[in-house]
């Protein structure tokens, strides 16, 4: 019994030692822990205290931007230097404002602190640093800094004609230019070469020609006026139902050579008129025809429904009438076959036949005269043209030279565009997926996007048949142009919203060079390898607007196959040569294009600011 209670006892004794090694390991893990817990609590109220602090001083910091943003609106560029570095204080916070304008002061692009009156911001970028009165446990206050970057937007240059050409202008078979709605005769085609018109075309607009001649011939119509720096001819169910313009001094400056060739208005020219369109046939020219050095001839029944003025002779031939007065400053009036009339009076410097013309009024030969200041029935041409002077050709306009510099772009960032930059994807399906990619599948913040394709050695392809289903508003740009095969379609997502598509071959890409045009102050651009024409084959369009551009050629094929359902080409045409050589048919529409700005902006205008960017910048 003595053992038995001897090593219970031992047993007993090893138990409480492992229970007392136990309790003060437990107390001494607690300690830790209890120990770990308060460096935790002590370290996140001192995090917290921190995080607060930057917060607020972030928050500070915004503010300043804010409140430079509300010091800047609606003001002119010659105000924005009351707007420069400043300090303030915001929420119990110091916040310094500092500014750096880039300002074009007598076309020296510099940086400076604070603009001058004249000096034109180019662009501005705010910095605003908050620094904090309350001190963090280390005993220093935070400072933040929140930047902005704006770009005052100038006005964008309105393209206003329909179609535009550096050289030459072709348009035949079934082409039909539409006005941008009714009765806005605004479809205008300018070309500084000659202008085609030929083979069943309707044009919505004006043609000018200042540097060439006007064809128009075979049922093609032109639905306001012609300004030809040279000659215009009409023939074959051809019409102008405006004024025509021709500054040649050619014997026939202006020709109408079939009975149903038809001019709605005036005809006035430096050289002759030719004229054997007749009213009975659908013909003729509805008022004055003004042949400032020149004759007029009136063919075969040749009408002419308001006064003829001629320097040389006035020839009236089988029937052929003038519907008002008759004067020719230095020559005569004759008449060949009987039932030529004159409706008003007649004055020669020479000779009135007045036994194969039949005059109304009084009849004056051998009184040389000078050309009346208004005509009859009355009417006042524009100063530009020149009457009754010398006929002057249409003005040379030069082509926009719509670049793609860095400045460039930023004017269309600054216009709410994304840009995207691709890397020599201009083959296969890469154009195809790039141009129809959502980048918003919600369709909520459909961002415009500017689509720049780089390092190209050939023209961006489009595939046979390709359909470009487009989600918003693209911009494509290509320094090597534009090619499309066959057939393809081109529409909009959703039908109900119209998509601007423009489609450019910058006026700074490689082979492109602007040379001066003799005594205009202008250029015009030439092209070599590698700058890209564009190359249309045939189009389907739904709710789409588009703009080509190219300092090169543009090539149209087959036009918009209106069989197929499509909608008529809206939009513009601009490029250095122009062939629209079948079935096209366009609607003018103005399409924006955030950088071509006006640069010559009055200094007393609003520096309209759009806000390019807004960051906070990091310790």
């Amino acid at each position: 019994m003595k053992t038995l209670d001897r090593n219970r006892s031992r047993s007993d004794d090893r138990d409480a030692g492992a229970a007392m090694v136990l309790v003060m390991g437990i107390m001494l893990v607690g300690a830790v822990l209890t120990a770990t817990l308060a460096m935790v609590t002590v370290y996140n109220t001192t995090s917290t205290l921190e995080t607060r602090e930057r917060l607020g001083a972030l928050q500070s910091a915004d503010a300043g931007i804010d409140l430079t943003l509300e010091m800047l609106e609606g003001l002119q560029y010659d105000e924005l230097g009351t707007v420069c570095g400043d300090s303030f204080t915001l929420n119990n916070d110091e916040v310094d404002v500092t500014t750096l304008y880039t300002v074009d002061r007598g076309g020296v692009i510099m940086p400076v602190g604070c603009p001058q009156p004249g000096d034109m911001t180019q662009a501005l970028r705010i910095e605003s640093t908050a620094t904090t009165t309350a001190l963090i446990p280390s005993g220093e206050p935070v400072t933040r800094t929140a930047v902005a970057t704006l770009m005052p937007i100038p006005p964008e240059v309105a393209l206003d004609k329909a179609i535009f050409s550096e050289g030459s202008t072709i348009i035949t078979n079934n082409s039909k230019l539409y006005e941008s709605e009714p009765g806005e005769n605004d479809a205008h085609v300018y070309s500084n070469g000659g202008v085609t018109c030929r083979t069943q075309v309707d044009a919505g607009g004006s043609i000018y020609a200042a540097q060439g001649d006007v064809v128009i011939e075979n049922t093609c119509e032109i639905g306001n006026s012609v300004w030809a720096s040279g000659k215009v001819s009409l023939s074959s169910q051809s019409s102008v139902t405006g004024n025509v313009y021709a500054a040649s001094s050619d014997t026939w400056g202006i020709r109408l050579d079939n009975s149903n060739s038809y001019i709605g208005g005036s005809a006035l020219t430096n050289g002759g008129i030719f004229n054997a369109g007749r009213q009975s046939g659908g013909g003729g020219i509805l008022r004055t025809a003004f042949a400032r050095t020149g004759a007029i001839a009136l063919d075969n029944q040749g009408t002419i429904g308001g006064s003829a003025y001629a320097r040389g002779d006035i020839g009236l031939q089988n029937g052929s009438a003038v519907g008002r007065d008759a004067v020719s400053t230095a020559g005569n009036i004759n008449g060949q076959n009987n039932g030529n009339t004159i409706g008003g009076y007649a004055r020669a410097g020479g000779t009135i036949d007045t036994s194969r013309v039949t005059v109304t009024g009084t009849v004056t030969p051998n009184s040389p005269s000078s050309f009346p200041g208004v005509p009859n029935p009355a009417e006042a041409f524009p100063a530009s043209v020149g009457y009754p002077a010398n006929i002057q050709p249409p003005p040379r306009e030069q082509m926009p030279r719509l670049t793609m510099s860095e400045t460039d772009i930023l004017l269309w960032q600054a216009a709410g565009y994304a840009v995207e930059r691709y890397d020599n994807q201009c083959t296969g399906n890469a154009p195809k997926n790039i141009l129809t990619t959502d980048n918003d599948p919600s369709g909520v913040n459909d961002v415009p996007r500017l689509v720049i394709f780089e390092n190209c050695t050939a023209p961006v392809y489009f595939n046979s048949n390709d359909q470009l289903n487009v989600h918003s508003d693209v911009a494509m740009v290509s320094n090597t142009g534009f090619y499309t095969q066959n057939l393809h379609k081109v529409y909009s997502d959703d039908l109900s919203v119209r998509r601007d598509i423009h489609w450019i071959v910058p006026g700074d890409a490689p082979g492109v060079t602007w040379n001066p045009v003799g005594g205009t102050g202008q250029t015009r651009p030439t092209c070599t390898s590698p700058a890209g024409n564009i190359t249309v084959d045939k189009l389907k369009v739904w709710s789409v607007n588009l703009l080509w551009y190219t300092p090169c050629t543009f090539n149209w094929s087959n036009g918009t196959d209106l069989g197929g359902g499509s909608e008529p080409f809206t939009g513009q045409i601009y490029a250095g040569q122009v062939n629209l050589p079948n079935a096209t048919e366009l609607k003018m529409d103005q399409m924006p294009v955030p950088s071509l700005a006006d640069s010559s902006v009055d200094p007393s205008s609003v520096a309209d600011m759009s806000l390019l960017a807004r960051f906070d910048l990091h310790d």
